[in-house]
């Protein structure tokens, strides 16, 4: 997988090359592509520091195989209750585990009671707090209060994470904590 930075703001030569290439290389049937394409160019430019993020999915570290070559766009920087546009799962998790790790609850063993995961997955949510790029493009929310932690939840859901969502709803219940409506 391939990631690109594209400035939101449309004078910029980043956006225009983008739109030249969305212009001529993808048919013109699909209109919706460069639709989505402004659309997040709108979504960012409301953002402190907004970009487009742009990833291309290739044979270096794509998957699955007839993935490759798809290319999607998504605002940046993530913001939480954004939900699933199909590029957000480490951002969700990255919320989800700095919430947790807040409230005193261990998101990595919350996850493992959820789906008894392979140890490269395990190693992946662990390495998420770390990873510098992912902490640049992810907005995390000041507080672990009610409404964050119902955009938790929610986000979750939206990724299908929803066994999580029972393990992490169960453990905030019994600690008593609150969490606002989130369905």
């Amino acid at each position: 997988m391939s990631q690109f930075k594209i400035d939101c703001n449309p004078d910029s030569d980043s956006f225009i090359d983008e739109l030249t290439y969305i212009n001529t290389m993808i048919p013109r049937s699909d209109a919706e592509f460069a639709a989505w394409f402004f659309q997040c160019a709108k979504k960012a430019s409301n953002l402190s520091g907004g970009f487009i993020k742009k990833i291309l999915w290739d044979a270096e570290g794509g998957y699955p195989e007839f993935s490759h070559g798809t290319i999607q766009y998504s605002p940046r920087p993530f913001v939480q209750g954004y939900g699933c546009d199909g590029t957000t799962d480490s951002n969700i998790h990255l919320i989800a585990f700095t919430l947790c790790q807040r409230l005193g609850i261990d998101y990595v063993a919350a996850y493992a009671l959820a789906y008894s995961p392979a140890d490269d997955t395990i190693n992946w949510i662990r390495s998420l707090p770390k990873d510098q790029s992912l902490l640049e493009e992810t907005i995390l929310p000041e507080n672990a209060g009610s409404e964050e932690l119902a955009h938790m939840l929610h986000d979750l859901y939206q990724i299908n994470n929803r066994s999580l969502v029972c393990v992490l709803e169960d453990i905030l219940e019994k600690r008593c904590i609150t969490v606002g409506d989130w369905t």
